[in-house]
């Protein structure tokens, strides 16, 4: 377990005050604690601190590029994406952080964790699909790679039927900045796990990233389990699923790909996506499907077509998710804030004018 970086950090501006409580992980750019305390009245927040070896002004415009005030607000209304909503600063003993809302639940970067979605009923997995395709889907219209796209960075929520998307920190925005990670070697496309380049994710690799989630979310396993490993998968040029019969010396692969045919076949025309980009995407990642394929074909699976609520992460009550401040207690609704352009203070991610000084969007 990594030791707390001090009990108090303080934003080089002084702006921000943040009691720092227990370690919950550390992944290729950062660590990650609790925020007990805080001065700025937000709640269920966490705090992600990256280390001052690369050069913070560089870390801190590629946050503020990838994600502007305005994608912000876009991505807000997007339940699985309040978690991506960070506000970056650097602390005043010269260390990047993010602040970012805190989600909630299992972590799907576990054998026990797989273990307990796949107890879910298929609908439920089609809702929480659908709900990790919206968010992709919305991270893609806006021009962003989120070059990560992999089990360990999605939080599933079972008690609220709740897909959480996190980590999008290091993805590039198409065609401008390239993104800073190219993702869990297991999840990568083939062209990203021969060159492991951050500079070569694109929105195809993500779309092979996001296949590979999506099976394992409806189907139970990875897609090539039948493969020893990443290099093994990365040069299939063989029709998607192999043939059972192919793996009679093996039990256990054959009994896997007896089950993975068999929930195909109950999946109905969401099988051909999957063929599609593991067996012509594998050598043409232009041919692999885009989010909105993904969604429309998980729209018409779903049975819930509820608007979510959002939770006072103070009080607990449910809210509209457009406004800005609980109706029961006035705290911040979506952890996150922006510059206003005018005081260059903080305020709310879907204020539409700042608090301090009026000034409106």
């Amino acid at each position: 377990m990594s030791s707390l970086p001090s009990k108090v950090i303080w934003s080089d501006d002084g702006v921000f005050a943040i009691e720092v409580g227990d370690y919950l992980g550390s992944g290729k750019q950062g660590t990650v604690f609790e925020v007990k305390t805080n001065n700025m009245g937000l709640n269920d927040i966490v705090i992600k601190i990256i280390g001052g070896s690369r050069k913070l002004l560089q870390m801190l415009n590629h946050i503020e590029r990838l994600l502007t005030p305005k994608i912000k607000k876009i991505f807000c209304k997007i339940p699985s994406l309040e978690c991506v909503l960070v506000t970056p600063f650097i602390s005043s003993d010269g260390k990047f952080c993010l602040l970012m809302p805190k989600a909630k639940g299992l972590v799907l970067e576990t054998d026990e964790a797989w273990s307990e979605i796949q107890r879910l009923p298929m609908n439920c997995k089609y809702e929480l699909a659908y709900q990790i395709v919206q968010g992709i889907d919305a991270i893609h219209q806006e021009g962003r790679v989120h070059a990560d796209i992999a089990g360990p960075n999605v939080v599933i929520d079972k008690d609220q039927l709740r897909a959480y998307i996190i980590d999008i920190d290091g993805g590039g925005v198409v065609n401008s900045i390239p993104p800073l990670v190219a993702g869990h070697p297991m999840w990568m496309a083939p062209e990203l796990a021969k060159t492991q380049n951050p500079d070569d994710a694109t929105l195809e690799t993500d779309r092979w990233s996001l296949a590979v989630l999506l099976h394992y979310l409806l189907i139970g396993c990875h897609p090539f389990h039948f493969c020893s490993d990443v290099k093994d998968y990365s040069v299939y040029e063989q029709n998607w699923p192999p043939n059972p019969n192919d793996f009679d010396d093996d039990i256990i692969i054959q009994k896997w790909l007896q089950w993975q045919h068999c929930i195909l076949k109950q999946i109905g025309d969401m099988a051909e996506l999957f063929k599609q980009c593991f067996t012509l995407g594998q050598s043409r990642p232009e041919a692999r499907p885009t989010t909105t394929e993904w969604k429309q074909h998980l729209s018409r699976l779903i049975s819930n077509n509820s608007v979510h609520t959002k939770l006072c992460p103070k009080c607990g009550y449910k809210n509209e998710r457009e406004l800005v401040y609980c109706e029961r207690c006035v705290s911040i609704l979506h952890q996150a804030l922006v510059r206003c352009p005018k005081c260059k203070g903080y305020k709310p991610v879907n204020a539409t004018f700042c608090p301090k000084c009026g000034a409106k969007d």
